[in-house]
């Protein structure tokens, strides 16, 4: 009977001890001492939307409109940083500097209804600052912001998901690295 006992814990504790551990990929998202640079994130994205993250780069554009959006590179990487609760705005001084932001990962899925009704919007002259995906390179052209929708239906076309996803950071707060 001791025995039944002993080898029915084992795999119980075993179990249970399995349970509690995270892969690589959750535990560098999870870890708040943890800074990742941009093509730390882009490696890990599927496992982070929702979750919290702090992430640097540097600064390369403020929306001059609101303020409520900025731009952080790394190398050839790109990712829009949006205003969080406690952030009224970016300010234009941020560009060019440094910065480590902590907040949270979201996804937008950019499928054809997505970019018929942005183009919708267009062609009515209505477009606005809500609509569209904001890159932070401003078309000033009609034919241009076209041009931009194709590319996105083909990138949509070619996709296995059959929708983009276009990831930002909702920022809970920033420093600027020294």
């Amino acid at each position: 009977m001791r025995k039944f006992v002993y080898v029915f814990l084992i795999p119980v504790l075993f179990a249970c001890n399995q349970s509690g551990k995270t892969t690589t990929e959750e535990a560098v998202v999870a870890d708040e001492d943890v800074v990742l640079t941009l093509p730390e994130f882009f490696e890990k994205i599927d496992n982070s939307v929702d979750s919290e993250i702090k992430i640097t780069g540097l600064v390369d554009h403020v929306c001059k409109e609101t303020g409520q959006r900025m731009f952080i590179v790394d190398g050839d990487k790109r990712l829009k940083v949006t205003t969080g609760d406690d952030i009224s705005e970016f300010e234009i001084a941020l560009e060019g500097k440094d910065v480590i932001v902590n907040g949270v990962v979201e996804e937008e899925r950019i499928d054809d209804a997505y970019l018929d009704e942005w183009e919708a919007q267009l062609s009515k002259g209505e477009e606005d600052h809500d609509t569209g995906i904001h890159d932070g390179n401003h078309a000033d052209e009609e034919d241009a912001t076209l041009a931009k929708i194709n590319n996105y239906r083909e990138q949509v076309k070619n996709s296995e998901k059959g929708y983009l996803s276009i990831y930002s950071v909702k920022a809970t707060s920033f420093e600027v690295k020294e």
